[in-house]
């Protein structure tokens, strides 16, 4: 159950260790056009028929894209580099991995953020004040970083 952007590194990772390029690809394409939560919204919100096709064309897709995978490479294809060792110790790759995602994606999402909560301050202006407009930027800010970290 994950989109595109998560389920991309996860074939990278299935490919690294040794699944087929032909498995990797029916993962990576699977994963978001059958994803069962999408599959349960459209139910619910959307006719049957929409939700059949919805399928349908994933099903397809997903053989379809495996088959010309399978069928377009060559069987030198499918060796892959052996695993380098780790050069540091897991806890120090970790917490350097943590640091520079954290120095990107944070900035990014006030970026993104900041112009929604300053809509919703623009909506309720008339009895907000700046300290409540701070109150507002920073809870939801705050808010989204919990729910980011989670």
């Amino acid at each position: 159950m994950m989109y595109t952007c998560c389920a991309a590194p996860v074939a990278v990772s299935l490919r690294r260790s040794g699944a087929s390029t032909t498995a990797s690809v029916a993962y990576w394409l699977g994963n978001p056009l059958l994803n069962p939560a999408v599959v349960a919204f459209l139910l619910l919100v959307a006719p049957w028929q929409w939700t059949a096709t919805w399928v349908g064309v994933g099903v397809v897709t997903v053989v379809a894209g495996a088959v010309l995978v399978g069928r377009g490479r060559r069987p030198a294809d499918e060796e892959l580099p052996s695993p380098k060792p780790y050069d540091q110790p897991v806890a120090l790759g970790f917490l350097r991995t943590l640091a520079r995602m954290t120095l990107v994606l944070i900035p990014e999402y006030v970026a993104v953020s900041l112009p929604s909560l300053v809509m919703v301050h623009r909506a309720l202006r008339r009895t907000a004040t700046l300290t409540t407009t701070a109150l507002t930027v920073l809870a939801g800010l705050a808010g989204g970083l919990v729910l980011w970290a989670l």
